[in-house]
């Protein structure tokens, strides 16, 4: 992959809104991402051997940084996650069913919508038998990977 395509890539990323994206080929691989990482925002940089660390700016602002208050009813739910990047599809064609919507109940291992990656249809499965929630994204959506799709109260919770 040379600078030209390198380039592309990162102009596809900020049209399509994607917060992450990762590209291979061949022995080449590309990952970018519009966040830092958990590891960068955990810790403060390493002050340099002349300079005594001190609390100044980054370490106040770091330091401020909290967990989003737990919601109990959400602690509940099982999140069925985008596993890869792509788009997301509700049913297996235009004009069908849904494989789930809300208030369907269904089956661990139960076919909940599928995702599109490089002309590839990847079925993704609920993990657990219970209740669907809330579906969490739109048809045809552009999702990410690890992006939660739908929200499923397992059964006995």
């Amino acid at each position: 992959m040379n600078a030209q395509e390198i380039q592309k890539m990162i102009q596809v990323m900020a049209d399509s809104g994607l917060a992450e994206m990762e590209v291979s080929d061949g022995p080449f691989r590309l990952k970018m991402s519009r966040y830092a990482t958990a590891a960068a925002v955990a810790a403060p940089p390493a002050a340099p051997a002349a300079e005594a660390p001190g609390p100044g700016p980054v370490h106040k602002k770091i330091a401020q940084v909290q967990e989003p208050a737990s919601d109990p009813e959400e602690d509940k739910l099982v999140f069925v996650e985008s596993p890869i990047v792509g788009t997301f599809y509700e049913a297996s064609a235009p004009g069908e069913p849904a494989f789930a919507k809300k208030g369907d109940r269904v089956r661990k291992g139960q076919v909940v919508c599928i995702i599109e990656a490089m002309k590839l249809m990847n079925e993704i499965k609920s993990d657990v038998d219970g209740l669907v929630e809330e579906v969490l994204v739109v048809n045809e959506q552009m999702v990410e990977f690890g992006h939660r799709l739908i929200a499923i109260r397992p059964e006995g919770a």
